[in-house]
């Protein structure tokens, strides 16, 4: 369960008030750089920079962004050259792949069971109030980076995602740009934190 909205917004608002310059910096260029990565593969392979961008993002479950990257671009390097697409991952993001190599985005852009890979897409494209919402995102919005969030359900995702759309209004700042600065906060906070060193004063009041 979430907490309530207005505790959701504030607590996005904190985290992105955790940000150091860099990790601003950083999450402000994110989406950019991901483009640009998405371009570089279009231009190797000549498939258009929508389909890349597509197999990108439904590739993301479950990997890290640089593997994210290197598997979608062999993905696309074999559909060109008519060898079979490589295995790695989840089995339904290969399925997946597949359809958005035939120029089907019906599938990645879907509003019901994927919204994350959908927003992950719209995001990486530029369009504007699409916020990506995974589990980093998640515990985000409760205020706990360490916490093992609850399972992602289109409710849960809608409410998280009002709550980032509210927060990027106050801040005056596009909402791809807030999600991907508290996820970079909210992963160093937990890749760095041993008990409750290394977390904020906010949050150990908070714990």
């Amino acid at each position: 369960m979430l907490p309530d909205h207005d505790t959701m917004v504030l607590n996005v608002l904190a985290m992105y008030a955790e940000a150091t310059p860099d990790e601003r910096a950083d999450g402000f260029a994110w989406y950019a750089a991901a483009r640009e990565a998405a371009d570089n593969i279009a231009t190797r392979t000549g498939l258009s920079v929508e389909v890349v961008v597509a197999v990108i993002a439904v590739t993301s479950p479950q990997k890290l962004w640089q593997s994210n990257v290197e598997w979608a671009e062999r993905i696309c390097h074999a559909h060109v050259e008519g060898r079979p697409l490589p295995r790695e991952g989840l089995g339904n993001s290969l399925r997946r792949a597949a359809i958005a190599l035939s120029g089907d985005l019906t599938d990645v852009l879907r509003t019901s069971g994927s919204l994350k890979v959908r927003n992950f897409y719209l995001s990486i494209m530029g369009v504007a109030g699409a916020p990506c919402v995974d589990r980093h995102a998640l515990r985000v919005v409760l205020g706990d980076p360490l916490v093992t969030p609850p399972g992602m359900t289109d409710a849960r995702y809608r409410e998280a995602a009002a709550a980032y759309t509210d927060a990027a209004r106050e801040l005056r700042v596009a909402v791809r740009h807030v999600q991907a600065v508290t996820w970079t906060v909210a992963k160093r906070l937990r890749d760095t934190a041993g008990e409750y060193e290394g977390l904020p004063a906010w949050w150990k009041l908070a714990a």
